[in-house]
């Protein structure tokens, strides 16, 4: 049961849509996904859409997805957190990114490992995180001591001028180390509100090395090209609308 002392993990996650765009199917029982954020004290991000319900996206993207049955082109949502793929792509104690985690928290954990690849250069913010963690038992030591620059990152910017909106698609590659799986880096999702000076993460997975190739196809770069929301994102100000957005995107190493 997440309480005060994690306030600082939960309040840097946006919202995410309990709908899967690809399957085209609801992604959690909305009566799992209300127990659930009962039990984490997020009730009031469950807010119904047109369609659709928006929930706070740390909650959906790690406890929800280990209980939904919906089959996707790319398996079981659950599977980034039942196999093992980051903690050997990162050399991490295993299942320190799992519920079954020995010390901190599953989402308090998760949430700062994204951040300390997407907020890299926030170091004053990461330390606060790192400082209530640690005295709140919150977070892993041996997160905090994890070497994120030891990494190569790769950052597909895609900016909404008029929306004063930033898109990061974060591309971090693994270590190959004993891993049997495909997947080559951690992908993670957020967005800059340039208005209010916000940055909130959406979700974070392991992908392929051709999911990578494709996203930062040469192509799809420059100005005036289309942008979406990606990855079951919900942003009030983007999402819903009918017209077609058009911004910069832009690689960034």
């Amino acid at each position: 049961n997440l309480d005060k002392k994690s306030a600082p993990f939960i309040s840097i996650w946006g919202l995410a849509k309990n709908f899967d765009e690809t399957a085209k199917a609801t992604i959690v029982d909305l009566k799992i996904l209300n127990c659930l954020a009962d039990k984490l004290n997020l009730k009031n991000t469950i807010q119904q859409q047109i369609g659709f319900e928006s929930v706070h996206a740390g909650l959906q993207h790690t406890y929800a997805y280990l209980f939904s049955n919906t089959p996707t082109p790319y398996g079981y949502k659950r599977a980034r957190w039942t196999k093992d793929d980051l903690e050997k792509g990162f050399k991490l104690s295993k299942n320190i990114l799992t519920p079954n985690t020995k010390h901190g928290a599953f989402l308090t954990n998760v949430t700062y490992f994204f951040a300390k690849f997407a907020f890299k250069n926030d170091y004053i913010f990461l330390k606060q995180l790192e400082t209530s963690g640690l005295k709140n038992k919150a977070l892993a030591p041996e997160l905090v001591k994890f070497n994120a620059d030891s990494f190569v990152v790769i950052n597909l910017k895609e900016t909404l001028v008029e929306k004063q909106i930033i898109l990061h698609t974060t591309f971090i590659k693994m270590q190959a180390g004993d891993a049997m799986s495909k997947n080559t880096h951690l992908l993670i999702y957020w967005f800059e509100n340039l208005e209010n000076k916000t940055k909130s993460i959406i979700t974070g997975f392991p992908v392929e090395q051709g999911f990578v190739d494709k996203a930062l196809d040469e192509k799809n770069l420059g100005a005036g090209k289309p942008i979406i929301l990606r990855y079951n994102a919900w942003i009030a100000d983007l999402s819903g609308g009918k017209e077609s957005l058009l911004g910069i995107r832009e690689v960034l190493k």
